[in-house]
């Protein structure tokens, strides 16, 4: 049982993190505006208006404060609605998608933090076992994000896509539509990096914690 349960919250922690972080993101204005602005996106697609206001839009249509995803503004001098029916059909999926990531995320902290507590109660010495389970993981993880980044981020954005949607509204014209003007693929090539180090960030508190809580004190006394 010991064993079961160090490997099962060994692969938790890792796969939790990693869809905690990737959500919360995607749930943060600056993190979009800030992609934007870096990028010059808003300027370059020729939209008048602030990449906070598009920002916000876009987190409250994701957090379910608003039921539309649009927004009236001049581009090229033209004013227009921004987002054609496919862009919107497709952040309807995101929606779902990241609404299915919180879920998933409150899920998993509850289990890991439960086999966490477990473990230190009944087994402590396993919770070291477990981390070092994990952070190897961990690391081959980081190691194939980074392979696949450098060999060719496209196809493994791509087979991402092809993975998490059953159809093909998400792919869009990046010289006609908006959403992908506003976030080609640099944008997420940040996010993953951005998701990553939130990650190593994690791992390390998580492995400082879990040495400590678990060192052995000496006895002063025999």
């Amino acid at each position: 049982m010991k064993r079961v349960i160090s490997v099962l919250l060994a692969i938790l922690i890792p796969f939790i993190l990693f869809i905690a972080s990737i959500t919360a993101l995607s749930q943060i204005p600056f993190f979009y505006s800030h992609g934007f602005d870096k990028l010059g996106t808003v300027e370059n697609a020729g939209i008048d208006v602030k990449s906070k206001e598009i920002a916000d839009m876009m987190v409250d249509y994701i957090t379910g404060n608003r039921e539309e995803f649009q927004m009236e503004a001049d581009v090229n001098g033209i004013k227009r609605e921004l987002f054609n029916p496919k862009e919107q059909k497709h952040m309807e999926d995101v929606r779902q998608l990241i609404h299915l990531g919180n879920k998933i995320s409150i899920i998993g902290l509850i289990a890991a933090v439960f086999l966490y507590i477990f473990l230190y109660m009944k087994y402590k010495n396993s919770l070291r076992t477990a981390y070092k389970i994990s952070i190897s993981i961990f690391v081959f993880f980081l190691a194939a994000m980074a392979l696949i980044s450098f060999i060719d981020f496209n196809e493994g954005f791509t087979i991402f896509h092809e993975l998490l949607f059953t159809n093909d509204l998400w792919l869009l014209d990046p010289n006609q539509d908006i959403l992908l003007m506003l976030m080609p693929l640099e944008f997420f090539m940040d996010a993953l990096k951005t998701a990553l180090i939130i990650n190593i960030s994690a791992m390390i508190i998580i492995g400082v914690i879990t040495w400590k809580i678990t060192k052995t004190r000496k006895r002063l006394f025999p």
